[in-house]
């Protein structure tokens, strides 16, 4: 076999390396579109109420944006989930029995956050979509005007300081119409 020839498949390996790939990672969702997000979301709900809870039950839903970037209703005045488009067996399941991948129950401080004027952010455990890892999310939470409902999503992100996102919320806070 000639040199040139051997060096061929480890020319093919190296361009192959350098390709960009279809399976590489789609980018994370940000703290920037959490927020716009949850106030289209929560502008929807002010608008449609109940009959818009539907929209926000499937991964085809406007509301979903990433593989990581969705929103999910919740009521905290019946304690329940409404609709998770990656968790559709969390519908209709008591708030207060909700655990996250590192045991804590976070139901209670999504509604008490959720009830604050310009709702919040809270930090989480669970499993990102796509990964078999327990990660660090940090929801931003709000209520929906004129319902009892709360719309949320989060970014996973190990190191965003809460008070620098809480920041970031409340001066791009806008309540729904």
């Amino acid at each position: 076999m000639h040199t040139s020839s051997r060096a061929m498949p480890a020319v093919v390996g190296i361009l192959l390396l350098l390709a960009p790939s279809g399976a590489v990672a789609q980018e994370s969702a940000t703290a920037d579109e959490v927020i716009q997000k949850t106030r289209e979301a929560a502008e929807y709900l002010a608008k449609n109420k109940e009959g818009g809870i539907e929209a926000f039950k499937s991964m085809k839903s406007p509301f979903v944006w990433k593989s990581d970037g969705y929103v999910f209703v919740f009521d905290c005045a019946a304690g329940t989930y409404l609709a998770h488009p990656h968790r559709s067996e969390a519908t209709g399941v008591k708030l207060s029995e909700i655990i996250d991948d590192g045991g804590s129950r976070f139901g209670k401080r999504f509604c008490d956050t959720a009830g604050r004027t310009k709702g919040g952010w809270v930090e989480i455990q669970v499993t990102k979509p796509g990964e078999n890892l327990v990660l660090r999310k940090v929801a931003y939470v709000r209520p929906v005007e004129g319902t009892t409902y709360q719309v949320g999503s989060g970014i996973y992100d190990k190191t965003a300081k809460i008070e620098d996102l809480q920041k970031l919320s409340d001066a791009q806070y806008t309540a729904a119409p």
